[in-house]
């Protein structure tokens, strides 16, 4: 049992930095895309921008130790920052079109009447924004992997 609650523990402390990141640009993301749609009356709540940060606060955990995420470890941390923010910006791309998508997969209407409601604008806008987002993430966190996450503490936090 001590082992179980070990386990928990670490894993925990492991996903906060993560997921309090996702949390706050994704509360801001959200708020942004809410004042831009607001005439379609679209909104998210609090808990779905919540379970969202969570999960992907660990799953870019678990993706990072895949191979293929590694691949420029041994270059200049511009290349690693570059690359994986690539990766998530093309699966953020595919999950949020899927999510635009999704209410037509049911129903007999063409793909281009889907491709007719999106308000393209914003849906780039965002995506803009979840860019950016996963540079800074990726840059930070692999800056402070190189200084070392203590000395990163001294120099934010004094």
């Amino acid at each position: 049992m001590a082992q179980i609650v070990q386990w928990i523990k670490r894993e925990f402390f492991h996903v906060l930095p993560a997921f309090l990141f996702f949390l706050v640009a994704f509360s801001f993301i959200d708020v942004t895309e809410d004042l831009l749609l607001r005439r379609g009356g679209i909104h998210f709540s609090f808990w779905t921008i919540f379970i969202a940060s969570l999960l992907v606060a660990k799953i870019v955990l678990v993706v990072d130790h895949l191979a293929f995420m590694r691949m420029f470890e041994k270059k200049p941390l511009i290349w690693s920052v570059l690359w994986k923010t690539v990766v998530y910006a093309v699966a953020i791309f595919s999950i949020r079109f899927l999510i635009r998508w999704s209410p037509f997969l049911f129903r007999s209407e063409p793909f281009d009447l889907f491709l007719s409601t999106v308000d393209w604008a914003i849906f780039w806008a965002v995506q803009m924004w979840y860019y950016m987002l996963f540079f800074v993430f990726n840059f930070s966190r692999g800056l402070i992997q190189f200084i070392g996450a203590e000395k990163a503490r001294r120099i934010f936090f004094g």
